[in-house]
């Protein structure tokens, strides 16, 4: 017989460390198996398969816990990085559903017609009707700039003093990153006095200078 003040049994539950054990010797496996993988589409492929697996938008529920001003993020592209750009901004949107809004900066060169302009427009607002997207034109500051294999457009970061002078605080974003979940986090320890806060890749452990 159950008493009344017996406690049900704790659901099993992975500690964080142990989660990050396994996500990386999952992240090691793949890795391993795509070291035997001649062609870089199929390489490419596997990785997106184990990364939708790992993905889920929306998953884990945040509490709402409502941002009173929207947050600065910019991100540099031109026409040839519009789609994974895109789809950046439509996770980010869709894990900050009730919880914070955001004033985007796209820093983009002629290569971005108004038509690609009022489609990014037009998709954010769908997402979310609060945040807005603002486009600025990229400046020649970096045309003579080496960049070897690399876009010009990995240069359009360090435009943002300039274009951006009356901000006191903004992040930046590579067009190609999932965000799974939002900013709240990264906004409460970035800007607490520091004048740069950088993030290295997975595991995520911050850089403070």
């Amino acid at each position: 017989m159950l008493s009344l003040s017996a406690r049900p049994p704790r659901p099993r539950t992975l500690s964080g460390r142990r989660r990050s054990v396994i996500e990386r010797i999952k992240w090691l496996l793949v890795n391993f198996i795509c070291a035997f993988v001649p062609s870089k589409k199929y390489r490419d492929s596997i990785r997106q398969y184990f990364l939708c697996h790992r993905i889920k938008l929306g998953v884990p529920r945040l509490p709402i816990k409502k941002r009173a001003r929207p947050i600065n993020l910019a991100f540099g592209f031109d026409r040839g990085y519009v789609r994974p750009t895109a789809v950046t901004i439509a996770s980010l949107l869709a894990n900050s559903k009730d919880r914070c809004v955001y004033n985007i900066y796209c820093i983009v060169d002629h290569s971005v017609t108004p038509d690609i302009k009022a489609t990014l427009s037009e998709m954010v607002k769908a997402l979310d009707r609060e945040s807005t997207l603002i486009f600025l034109e990229a400046n020649r500051d970096f045309d003579q700039a080496l960049r070897g294999s690399w876009a010009l457009g990995i240069y359009y970061r360090l435009m943002l003093p300039v274009l951006l002078p009356e901000l006191d605080d903004i992040i930046y974003a590579d067009g190609d990153v999932i965000f799974c979940r939002d900013l709240l986090e990264l906004v409460s320890r970035a800007f607490n006095g520091r004048k740069q806060y950088c993030l290295k890749p997975w595991p995520y452990r911050p850089l403070v200078k």
